[in-house]
């Protein structure tokens, strides 16, 4: 797993658990996608980015995997309920959906796209606001 966070991205608005939980299931599914893709074969490939960067008053945090993306039509309903790519009895379908409500309920949103040869999640959030002059910054 690769991190780049830079110094400076500022507090987002949200509850530090239900992220961890979202976090947690992104990069669980960029694991069971490289398991499932059996590619690419050389481990040290086998990569999970995770980046943050500031746009405006939002913070958008990327969590990119190079296992070969996501057909057409998970792109599609990858957010719908007990929507899955996994074999039976390797998820519920659940997964993603929970993590786009957990992210609408703070005012965000979560995408997903193919890009450089895997899925790329980007979640986009509000930078909190400003405790001493209460604005956003």
């Amino acid at each position: 797993m690769q991190i780049n966070i830079p110094p400076g991205i500022p507090p987002v608005w949200g509850k530090a658990v239900p992220l961890e939980q979202v976090l947690i299931n992104l990069v669980n599914n960029a694991c069971d996608a490289y398991e499932a893709a059996n590619a690419p074969a050389d481990q040290a490939r086998r990569v999970i980015d995770i980046s943050a960067q500031r746009d405006g008053g939002h913070v958008r945090l990327t969590i990119q995997d190079y296992a070969g993306g996501l057909l057409p039509d998970a792109l599609q309903h990858a957010f719908q309920p007990f929507y899955t790519t996994k074999e039976v009895g390797k998820g519920t379908g659940l997964g993603l959906s929970i993590s786009y409500g957990i992210i609408a309920d703070l005012g965000g949103k979560i995408t997903v796209a193919n890009r450089n040869g895997g899925a790329r999640f980007t979640i986009t959030l509000q930078v909190a606001a400003d405790v001493a002059g209460g604005t956003a910054g």
